[in-house]
Order: C-alpha cells, then structure tokens, then sequence
C-alpha cells in the first residue's frame, strides 16, 4: 500500500511533481546561472581571460586611422609570441564587423609574425567570414602574388553575397590581385555587374539603406578596374554603366559613380545616352555629366553641353563653362552676359575666364566692359579676382596691382594684394579708367546692365531672378 501511495503521489499528483523537481533541481540550476552570470562580469568587468591582444583589439574604431596604426604598433610590440593570440582574436571577432576582422587578419600577415600560413588555412576554411576575411587579407598583403586558388574563393563569396551591403573589401582585394586567369575573371565580372545593379535595401528599410553608397564603391572600383585590365571593354560591363548612368529612379551615387567612369575610360559612343543623363531631373546628375564631359573632344557634345550653360543649378553651369573653356568652344558666347551677372560668385568667375579664352571671338569689347564694370564696382573679392586675371590675359597689362602679385597659371591673386584693392576705391576707379582707355573706351552702362537683368527675370534659376528683382529696382 505505501508503495501505491509513493507511486500515486509522484505520477498522479502534478503539483507533487512539480515541487519535487524544483527541490531537487533548483539549488544547482540557481547556483549555476550566478556562476555563470559571475563568469560573464568578470570577463566584461575585470578582463579575465582576455589577453593583451583582446585588449588592443577591443580600442579599434572604424575610420580611425591614427589611432589604429597606434594600435597596430601595441600588437607589433608583443613579439612573435602573441601570434597564436591574434590568431585566436581574429576567430573570435563576429562576422558583424568584417572591417575588424581583415584588420586582425592583417596583422598576422606583418612584422613579427609574418604568418601568411595560417591565414591560407582560414581560407580555406568552413566559417564564413573568417574564410572571406582571410582571404580578403592575404589578397591585400601579397597582391600579385597571392594564389587565386587560396583567395579568390572567398573573395568571390564575398561578392557574390547580397544579404550585405558591404562588399568594399572584397572589391578592394580584387584589385589587389591584378589580372585574374580566365575562369576567376569572368566569375568576378558578373558579380560585380550583379552588384552594380539597382537591388532592394538588405534591411527591407529604405531609410537605413547603405546599397547606393555600396554600389558607388563597386562601380568606381571594381568596373572600373575591369575596363582598365580588358584590352576590349566587356559589353556588358559597358552595357550596367550606361543603364545605371540613366536610370532616373536610381539614386544619385552609382549613377554618378558610372558618369565618371564612362568619362574616365574614354567611353563616350552612345551620345543618346550621355544626352539622357545631361537632361536629368537630378541636380547632382547634370553636374557630373558636365564636369566629365571635357574628356571628348567629340564637337557634337556642345549640343549637351550649351542648354547646361542655363540650367536651373548654379554648379552645373559653372561646371559646364570649364568643360567648354577646356574644350575651346564658345557655346557659352550667346549668354555670356547673363552668366556675368550670375547670382553665383563662382559662375561668374568661370564666365569671366571664358571671356579671356575666347577674347577673340566678335563681341569681345563689350565683354571686356563688363569685366571693368566688375572690377571697379563689385563687393566681391572673388569678382575683382576673375576680372583682373581675364583683363590681364586679354591687354597684356596689369592695372591696379603689382604683376607679381597676380598668378594666371594657378587662377588666383594673392590675398593681401586683393584685400588691399578692395579697399581703396580710388585705386579701383583709376584701374578701371586705365583698362577702358585700352579696350578702345568701351564701356558696360548702366541701361547695358538693366537689359542684362531683365533677361535673367526668366531665368530657371529662382535665386538669379531674385537677385535680377533686387537689382533692377535699385537701379530703376
């Protein structure tokens, strides 16, 4: 009977069952959690258990570059024996901060240790990112000397993985290596178009997207450094840049990013496409096809380039005027006095180096008189500058400052010497006086001015027609 009892008790009996366990149990699973819990402070708190490489590594920030070579230093200065150590770290840091991981990598690749062996063995390795990390790491120490066979397998893990958006490294560890064999070059080449390409956000949240910025570094570092290896530009390397470039529901970094590469290796056959981005509704867009566009010496491109010379973005037109003044065309002659009366100070002076280049072209007295009017007038040093650098290109002489104080070559006046002419405006007006008796006495008047800024009320650009209104009525 009392054996009947135990057995109901312990089988019938849940609350019974219950208390019996936590009686027997609960002391040590209590004792084992505060252990436990102990354990972890400690490390955290009193650092037991790390060794000194673990302490090095913990004071690594990314971007900080003294401070990491310092930090480098500290580990150097352990001696050979804390080799296995910064093996161990490397292990131990997550795949969360590959950035770090290389970093450790690589110093086990450098003085004392010098152990490329065990890295090669990490390579080849099972854990993901050590294997990437790795190999990215000995790509970078040995260059044209690593084995593809040992790096280029995580390397092009790396490449081929879209759950991140992080692949600078990689791309930076192919470039590293240099002309790949022919199987691992073509490999690299479609990851790389692959991740050129517009792709979703890895975190599905738009705000916290960091692809653009991603695929900006792919393209300026990995496609391009494709074209400058091919002896023929892969079509299809040439075909993701052009799509890219035009792409306007893309972002603006890798369309940018392909302008400047397009422009850099010379590839300019698709003037349709090139017309396309010139024409985008992205200020940042227009801005790079202008700036890039000096590499053509292709006459049609002024069709692109002329319409920039009033586009709504002051940097675009000041950036389309120095494309032009290094391609020596003129397209900028018919709004030239527009372009000197800009609310901009810096599209004003590139319009005032473009009335010095082109001081041959028909009208360049008048031109010249506006320069005079700004030289004498403006309360902006950086006019006075433009002025007197275009009226010393176009007389041969130097009026209202020592010839040693202006420096063509460089584009600019030294500044004590421009601070003083500002300052005295007798010296303005007789330095004005003197160019004009030059130039044949042409001078800008005052009704010349009004009809200039009338033409800028219909400017795309609100703040020049802002300005064409103040200035009208303080002239009128």
């Amino acid at each position: 009977m009392a054996r009947d009892s135990d057995s109901t008790d312990m089988g019938g009996g849940s609350a019974g069952g219950v208390r019996g366990f936590l009686a027997y149990w609960g002391p040590p699973v209590a004792i084992g959690l505060v252990v436990g819990l102990g354990m972890v402070w400690a490390w955290r708190s009193l650092a037991i258990g790390r060794t000194d490489v673990d302490e090095i590594v913990a004071r690594w920030e990314w971007g900080a570059d003294d401070a990491n070579a310092a930090l480098e230093d500290e580990i150097a200065a352990l001696g050979p024996s804390a080799r296995g150590d910064v093996l161990e770290a490397f292990r131990n840091v997550d795949g969360d901060y590959p950035d770090l991981k290389v970093w450790v990598a690589q110093r086990l690749t450098e003085e004392p240790f010098f152990d490329n062996k065990s890295l090669a063995e990490e390579a080849r390795g099972d854990d993901r990112w050590d294997r990437r990390t790795a190999a990215v790491a000995l790509a970078l120490r040995l260059r044209e000397e690593a084995d593809p066979d040992v790096v280029m397998p995580g390397i092009l893990d790396w490449l081929n993985d879209l759950a991140t958006d992080d692949h600078e490294l990689a791309v930076m560890a192919v470039a590293a290596v240099g002309p790949l064999p022919p199987d691992w070059e073509s490999r690299v080449r479609e990851a790389l178009v692959r991740l050129a390409r517009r792709r979703d956000p890895v975190s599905g949240d738009a705000a916290d997207d960091w692809s653009p910025e991603d695929r900006d570094i792919v393209i300026q570092q990995g496609l391009a450094n494709l074209l400058r290896d091919a002896a023929v530009p892969a079509q299809d390397v040439l075909d993701v840049l052009y799509e890219i470039m035009t792409d306007e529901e893309d972002d603006y970094a890798p369309r940018v990013a392909a302008v400047r590469v397009l422009s850099e290796k010379k590839q300019f056959e698709r003037f349709d496409a090139w017309k396309a981005a010139a024409a985008s509704s992205n200020d940042v867009v227009r801005q790079a096809v202008a700036d890039n566009l000096f590499r053509t010496q292709d006459r049609a491109f002024g069709e692109i380039l002329k319409p920039m010379h009033r586009d709504p973005h002051s940097l675009v037109r000041s950036g389309s005027l120095d494309t032009q003044i290094l391609r020596r065309q003129p397209t900028m002659l018919d709004v030239i006095d527009q372009l000197l009366e800009d609310h901009d100070v810096w599209v004003r002076f590139a319009a005032a180096e473009a009335v010095a280049v082109f001081k041959d072209a028909p009208g360049a007295p008048q031109r010249a008189a506006m320069l005079v009017r700004l030289l004498e007038e403006s309360d902006e040093p950086v006019d006075a500058e433009g002025a007197i650098l275009a009226l010393s290109a176009i007389t041969g002489d130097v009026f209202g400052f020592r010839e040693i104080d202006v420096h063509p070559q460089m584009e600019e006046v030294e500044e004590s010497a421009l601070d003083a002419f500002m300052k005295d405006p007798e010296g303005r007006a007789e330095a004005a006086a003197k160019y004009r008796t030059k130039l044949g006495g042409v001078v800008f008047t005052r009704e010349d001015r009004i009809a200039v800024l009338e033409k800028l009320l219909e400017h795309p650009d609100p703040e020049n027609r802002a300005r064409a209104e103040r200035l009208l009525a303080e002239l009128r």
